[in-house]
């Protein structure tokens, strides 16, 4: 029922019995979905990982709820704790929001690495697993970005995923 008499020449037998593995899910870009995960009832996890799936992205993902792709690194130079740094941060919400519009916002800000509460969960994340870092784009769950509050006025509803792209500047 697979390849039949013919096989494939060089890789599979004719009449070889075939094992397929197949995996359910749902598309990212199913509206019930996309509605469910801003209505804070539906699992935004995954459909932040099916969401970086189909973009075939070299990221790496982390359990407590966000992708991190690192694009420039400076070897030897890993940031240190109490250093301080200025971050240059594009925020862009990851679903429509009214009138298909996707909102970005542009910050600069200063931070003293390690300081509490001072910077989303997941940019902590970053440079706690990547010292070593000059520039990333992270995906967010809101639980690792603005939670179930969101900032409407920035285009960023409540319990919306977000994507940012992080340049790190040393002082």
């Amino acid at each position: 029922m697979a390849f039949g008499v013919k096989g494939i020449p060089g890789s599979v037998p004719p009449y070889a019995p075939v094992i397929i593995n197949v995996r359910q899910g749902r598309a990212w870009q199913d509206p019930l979905w996309q509605s469910q995960v801003l209505e804070g009832s539906g699992e935004e996890w995954p459909w932040l990982e099916n969401w970086v799936e189909d973009r075939r992205v070299d990221a790496i993902r982390h359990p407590e709820g966000g992708c991190i792709q690192v694009v420039e690194t400076q070897p030897n130079q890993p940031l240190q704790q109490g250093e301080s740094v200025v971050l240059n941060i594009r925020t862009s919400p990851m679903l429509p929001t009214s009138g298909n519009d996707r909102k970005e916002r542009e910050t600069t800000m200063p931070w003293v690495v390690g300081t509490p509460d001072q910077v989303v969960p997941i940019l902590e994340l970053l440079v706690r697993h990547h010292p070593e870092v000059v520039s990333a784009r992270l995906w967010s769950t809101s639980s690792m970005a603005f939670g179930a509050d969101g900032v409407p006025s920035a285009g960023i509803l409540p319990n919306m995923p977000v994507q940012f792209d992080v340049e790190i500047l040393r002082q």
